[in-house]
C-alpha cells in the first residue's frame, strides 16, 4: 500500500509534464524511468568514478541539443558531488543554446548513513527525489 501510494504520488507530480527527458550521471533510473515514463537519453559517466572523456562528452552535447527534443535536465547524485561533470555538461548546453539548462540531485539509495535509517527513510527520499525532478520539468 505504502509503495502504491509512493507511486500515485510521482504519477501526480509528472503529470501535465511534457518535457521529461534527462541525461542522468550514471545508468541507475531505468526503474523511476519505466514508472513514471520519463526518457532518459543519456548518462554522464559510464562507469563509476570515471569522469566523461572527450568524444563521450560531445556526443552527450549532440544529444542534448537536439533540435525539436532539447534535453535541459541533468540529475546528479549526493554521492559524487565532487564531480566536475555534471556543471560542465550544464555549461556546454547553455554555450550550444539549449534553454535553461539545469542541474537536479537525484538520490539513487546507494548509500545510507546509520542514523538516517528509520522505517519510512526510503519513501522519505523517493518523494523528495520526485520533488526535486519534477519541480526542474516543464
Amino acid at each position: 500500500a505504502k509503495l502504491m501510494a509512493l507511486k500515485e504520488y510521482g504519477d501526480k507530480a509528472f503529470a501535465g509534464k511534457t518535457d521529461k527527458r534527462l541525461v542522468t550521471f550514471h545508468d541507475s533510473l531505468a526503474y523511476f524511468e519505466q514508472a513514471f515514463d520519463l526518457n532518459v537519453r543519456g548518462v554522464l559517466t559510464k562507469k563509476p568514478g570515471q569522469e566523461p572523456d572527450a568524444k563521450e562528452f560531445k556526443e552527450l552535447i549532440e544529444i542534448c541539443k537536439h533540435p525539436r527534443q532539447p534535453v535541459r535536465v541533468i540529475a546528479t547524485e549526493p554521492q559524487y558531488a565532487g564531480s566536475p561533470s555534471g556543471e560542465a555538461l550544464r555549461k556546454a548546453l547553455a554555450d550550444a543554446g539549449v534553454k535553461d539548462p539545469v542541474l537536479v540531485e537525484f538520490d539513487p539509495l546507494e548509500t545510507v548513513r546509520p542514523d538516517e535509517l528509520a522505517p519510512d527513510w526510503y519513501e522519505r527520499r523517493m518523494r523528495a527525489n520526485i520533488d526535486r525532478l519534477a519541480e526542474k520539468m516543464k
